[in-house]
């Protein structure tokens, strides 16, 4: 839930800004999605070598919403409400929500329409098919899946189809169809009870459809937007790998920077650099093995083994490190590091969020 997330998050950043240890907050129930085949070990400057892939979610409501948002001839709109992206159902486009039409419509023009649509349409109209539009019935499917009226719209697409008074119909003429091709990767059930589900669209991207269940079973849709990562264990094995990357690089003092994490755990690896400078041991470098990830609803957490060499003493010696690793999932689809748990006997370092093996 998102706000057992942000607990997370402040307990963590107080945690790592203090000197003492803690123990982070503890899971619940099953993960929904969960891989424990470890990875060959690998630079962490290079994450996307990985060979082992993680498992597929096993979560049973993937398979609801794969079926409800999958473009079908007869059951469309619900897909085709995400060739679009709007914050607000009001912004949706209304061109592209009904680009497909209404099955139970004719696709040849009357005598009376094809009088009226003379010198409205594009000059190939006749050649293509006539998609109708009755609004009556766009006012239903508009209410079904927004719980708007087409009244209520921004008209975003409308300026696209021609309008008969006549017939109170829209038009729009073509010869071709408009999906995406969706793939669902997780769900979550935020606490007032809206469904957030990520997907991807083949050759267009990553997405989060909002729905809200309604009293009859169905599901009304809040928004569509845009994302940068997908909440799956290969968007978490990713993040994982970037932050071994970024860590490497600021403890061999080559970049000040590390992104996607908890500003706690910036001012912990700075202790950790200057504990390497007090030891008099020369940090060289490190190799990583992912071997569990599990994700629950915005949290998951990842078990990576360290290989970290180093020069003691004009001689070079390794230490096996086992980190424990919190993250979590933003609003915006970022997926977080939000505590790195691990003790280097070699430097004699701890982490703030260390929590010693019962």
């Amino acid at each position: 839930m998102k706000r057992t997330l942000m607990i997370l998050i402040v307990f963590a950043l107080l945690v790592c800004m203090c000197a003492c240890q803690a123990t982070p907050a503890s899971n619940t129930g099953n993960p929904t999605q969960t891989t424990t085949q470890p990875t060959q070990t690998q630079k962490p400057t290079d994450p996307t070598t990985m060979q082992t892939q993680p498992t597929q979610p096993t979560d049973p409501r993937i398979a609801e919403f794969q079926n409800l948002l999958t473009w079908s001839g007869e059951k469309h709109f619900y897909n085709d409400a995400l060739t679009s992206v709007y914050d607000n159902p009001a912004d949706v486009d209304l061109q592209m929500l009904f680009y497909d039409g209404f099955k139970d419509e004719s696709q040849s023009p009357t005598e009376l329409e094809l009088e009226l649509l003379e010198g409205k349409m594009g000059q190939f109209w006749k050649e293509m098919d006539l998609i109708r539009l009755p609004a009556d019935k766009m006012e239903a499917v508009l209410t079904e899946l927004f719980g708007i009226t087409l009244d209520e719209t921004n008209g975003i697409g409308l300026d696209n189809l021609v309008y008969l008074e006549e017939t109170d119909c829209y038009y729009m003429a073509h010869s071709g169809t408009h999906y995406a091709d969706v793939t669902v990767v997780y769900v979550e059930t935020l606490e007032d009870g809206t469904m957030m589900v990520q997907y991807s669209a083949k050759s267009y991207g990553n997405y989060v459809v909002k729905l809200k269940p309604t009293e009859d079973g169905g599901y009304r849709i809040l928004s569509n937007t845009a994302i940068d990562h997908l909440y799956t264990p290969e968007g978490v094995w990713n993040v994982v790998g970037e932050y071994f990357a970024q860590r490497e690089a600021y403890l061999l003092e080559t970049s000040a920077e590390m992104s996607n994490i908890n500003p706690g755990i910036l001012p912990d690896e700075a202790s950790h650099l200057a504990a390497i400078h007090s030891s008099g041991v020369e940090w060289l470098r490190s190799f990583i093995t992912i071997g569990s990830v599990d994700c629950w609803d915005s949290h998951a957490e990842a078990v990576v083994t360290e290989t970290v060499m180093f020069r003691v003493n004009g001689t070079e010696q390794t230490e096996t490190v086992v980190h424990t690793l919190q993250l979590g999932l933003l609003d915006d689809g970022t997926i977080l590091v939000v505590s790195d748990g691990y003790q280097e006997n070699t430097t004699g370092f701890t982490s703030c969020s260390y929590v010693p093996a019962d």
